[in-house]
């Protein structure tokens, strides 16, 4: 597992600490987002961005285009917490074995 996908597993586990269910989010690696209707999405594009939006009956609302996977993290984090980080979570996610609870 190399370290972006280390990340978004410790990311879906901070958001699960939160409880945020599945229901709420999307994350994606491959420029998808099927089946995100009405959700907050985290989306990398085909230029290597990373895209934060809520998907709304097919329409994209309040894009915010990131350059860095961190700044993502923390804006997708954000807008579903309204806590600043999920890197608080780092130790508690360790000692579950890196895994997040899907």
């Amino acid at each position: 597992m190399n370290e972006e996908e280390k990340d978004l597993e410790l990311l879906r586990f901070a958001l699960y600490e939160n409880s945020i269910s599945d229901e709420d989010f999307c994350i994606s690696t491959d420029n998808a987002d099927t089946y995100a209707e009405d959700k907050v999405c985290l989306v990398k594009d085909a230029e290597f961005c990373w895209r934060v939006y809520y998907n709304e009956k097919g329409g994209v609302y309040d894009l915010a285009v990131h350059q860095t996977f961190y700044r993502a993290c923390k804006d997708f984090y954000c807008r579903l917490t309204r806590c600043p980080s999920p890197w608080d979570y780092r130790e508690k996610w360790e000692e579950t074995g890196g895994k997040s609870k899907t």
